[in-house]
This record gives structure tokens, sequence and C-alpha cells, in this order.
């Protein structure tokens, strides 16, 4: 019976392993993806637990720095680090929290059901949609 419950604790701490390990959502949304807005390229670059979210237009760019998360299901949880205003204006403040579904396919991924602090729908036009791997 001992050995029964050695090998059975043994398996359990296999299988928690690798679902531990298996945390791909963070992982596989690792790099920078991108999308074009109208006149927007709107860019996510997922490094570690931090996200920068571009939007340029010509030589004038907004830059968000994030702190993220990623739960299981692929919702990413993020928190404004650093605002970085260089021609355009209005993206938010520091310490602003955000939400969004992220689905990975192949070389793309999908972002829908953006919420947040002072997310409004023509941050949900410009964010929400079919972002390409660079």
């Amino acid at each position: 019976m001992k050995q029964w419950v050695a090998v059975f604790v043994a398996a359990f701490v296999c299988v928690a392993t690798l679902v531990a390990d298996e945390a791909p959502e963070l992982k596989s949304l690792s790099g920078t993806w991108s999308k074009q807005a109208g006149e927007f390229e709107v860019e996510f670059a997922f490094k570690g637990e931090k996200l920068a979210i571009s939007l340029k237009r010509g030589s004038d760019k907004l830059i968000l720095d994030s702190d993220v998360a990623v739960s299981r299901d692929g919702r990413v949880f993020g928190r404004v680090a650093v605002v970085t205003e260089d021609g355009i204006a209005g993206g938010g403040d520091k310490g602003e929290l955000f939400t969004f579904n992220a689905k990975v396919s192949g070389k793309s991924v999908t972002v829908s059901e953006l919420r947040g602090t002072n997310v409004s729908d023509d941050a949900r036009k410009l964010v929400e949609g079919e972002f390409k791997k660079k």
C-alpha cells in the first residue's frame, strides 16, 4: 500500500509540475505583434511580465509600458507603469488598469473584450482585432 501511495504522489508531482510549467499563455504571447488600424500602427511587445503598447502614426507615437499577467484562459491583466507621449496624447495615465482576451493561433493573436479604467470605444476600435507576429 505504501508503494502505491508513493507512486501516486510521484505521479501527482510530475503532473502538477507539467501543469505549472505549461503556463504557455504568457510564453505564447512573447514577442512583438502588430496591426494597422486606419492611419495608426498598433504594436504589442510582450517581454516576460512586461507589455509595451505602442501607437504610431508617422513619426508620432504613444507608448504605454505596463506590468502584465495572463490567466490560464488567455485573459491579460495589466497596469500602466509609464506613459510616453511623443506627438500623440491622451493614451492614459500611470496606474490605470486594463484587461483583454488574447487568443494565439499560429502567427497571429486576436485581441477582444478590452476593458479598463478609462477605455473608450475609440480605444477598443484601435486595440481589438487580429495582430500578426513581427
